[in-house]
């Protein structure tokens, strides 16, 4: 091995330490403030911590995301995760998060041609491809770039910044003493169920076959819709840290205003949108778990084209027959029926307290299934945080927390429908996404599935 080999990696070595480094004292920070306004409420009561508390909320929020961006891989996707999930940290918090959902920064061409030189041996060009040096997306784990090859074809090259694996894993660490202090700190709060869940998707993105795998799989269940369009996977230039797929044209779900200035209705894009949601949930029972606005295009039609299939995800039998449940105890008004579907999708009681578990259950199940779009024409992040708001049921974030615990997969429907919720929100503000689902669950309940 090369005198230069042996830096490369000696100095990669001291990166992955002081990112390790940087992690653990920025989250100190954060805790520590926490931790020191904690003892002055002691001392002095809420009242007199008030306006010191929303200060510190404000700046390690901004800490927060300054740091997430600093050291993205694994920090990006936790903020993400974070941003659209309700009740799990004060509301400025997911605002400064928000933009996580379509705006990371890309790593240098440099690092992009060695992990394709890991991969394959050779670099691009030996291969006849001819690379663009400006990603087309950058993500937490890798970047996409176009690209052509020597028959000419238009290509979208999907390839994991090198060394990834290693940084993964050091943040992982950082993320479980973090997780294991929080569920010390607030043990109602139950934080490790969040973690879980998110090591779960991360460690089956880091391998591009998987990808692969759920491209063809949700592809199949829409052949015969030519308005849903997905792209193809070209074999040669793929491996578990490449993915090399055809390059799709369209217009970005997000710009609203190009998409009418191609005459394509916004209306009808939020339509299909929900439609291909309910259809890949209550129908094929396997469905994209990440629909944020980066991950979709537009064409005239309208046609959907699907992108990034890291994150799709099976709807496990229990979920299935309990929403069965929780809709025909809607249709019927019947509460118990729907407290039964709950129940039997996997939400538990945590606390023994049945009045407070149905009580905060039966309101965000009529939060969800009674939404009127019209009630949600606000700003995105203020409208979502509402509809999650336990304290409408007279139910704190506490008490709501100790009141049930998540069945397993439900993690996955809950975050992608809040991300529906707000690209349907930026599409038409009058669209009811659930509508355009109702055919779906018609039919799942009357074939008594």
């Amino acid at each position: 091995m090369s005198a230069v080999t042996w830096r490369e990696l000696a100095a990669a070595e001291i990166r992955s330490s002081i990112r390790y480094v940087d992690a653990n004292l920025t989250f100190g920070r954060i805790m520590l403030s926490y931790a020191w306004l904690y003892f002055l409420y002691r001392l002095a009561g809420y009242e007199r911590i008030e306006e010191r508390l929303q200060a510190a909320h404000e700046k390690n929020a901004a800490r927060l995301l300054a740091a997430i961006l600093r050291l993205r891989a694994v920090y990006i996707k936790l903020g993400q995760v974070l941003s659209v999930l309700g009740g799990i940290l004060p509301a400025v918090f997911t605002d400064h998060l928000a933009g996580l959902q379509d705006a990371v920064p890309p790593h240098p061409y440099k690092d992009i041609l060695r992990r394709w030189h890991d991969e394959f041996g050779r670099y691009p060009g030996e291969m006849g491809i001819e690379l663009t040096h400006t990603p087309l997306a950058s993500a937490s784990l890798g970047q996409v770039h176009r690209a052509k090859d020597s028959e000419g074809r238009d290509l979208a090259v999907k390839i994991q910044y090198p060394g990834i694996e290693r940084i993964v894993e050091m943040d992982l660490q950082v993320i479980s003493r973090i997780t294991r202090i929080l569920d010390w700190a607030f043990p109602s709060m139950h934080y490790h169920r969040i973690k879980d869940q998110v090591v779960d998707v991360i460690r089956r993105e880091l391998d591009y076959r998987s990808e692969a795998e759920n491209l063809h799989a949700l592809a199949a269940n829409f052949a015969g819709d030519p308005d849903v369009i997905f792209p193809e996977i070209i074999p040669e230039y793929s491996s578990a840290r490449v993915l090399c797929m055809s390059y799709m044209e369209g217009i970005k779900i997000g710009d609203r205003k190009a998409l009418i200035a191609a005459g394509i209705n916004p209306s009808e894009v939020a339509k299909k949108l929900s439609e291909t949601f309910f259809k890949q949930l209550l129908k094929d029972r396997l469905f994209h778990a990440d629909p944020h606005p980066g991950n979709f295009l537009v064409r005239p039609g309208p046609q959907l084209v699907f992108l990034d299939f890291g994150a799709v995800e099976p709807v496990r039998e229990p979920l299935m027959r309990g929403m069965a449940k929780v809709f025909m105890g809607y249709i019927s008004k019947n509460d118990e029926l729907v407290i039964d579907g709950i129940e039997t999708m996997g939400f538990k009681s945590l606390s023994g307290d049945r009045e407070v578990f149905e009580r905060a259950i039966k309101h965000y199940f009529d939060k969800i299934l009674r939404l009127d779009p019209k009630d949600m024409a606000r700003p995105q992040a203020g409208a979502l945080r509402d509809f999650a708001d336990p304290r409408q049921a007279n139910v704190g974030i506490r008490e709501l927390a100790r009141a049930f615990e998540y069945p397993q997969g439900y993690f996955y429907i809950e975050r992608s429908l809040f991300l529906l919720l707000g690209l349907c929100l930026n599409l038409d503000r009058h669209v009811d996404p659930l509508a355009a689902g109702a055919p779906y669950a018609m039919e799942f309940l009357f074939k008594g599935e």
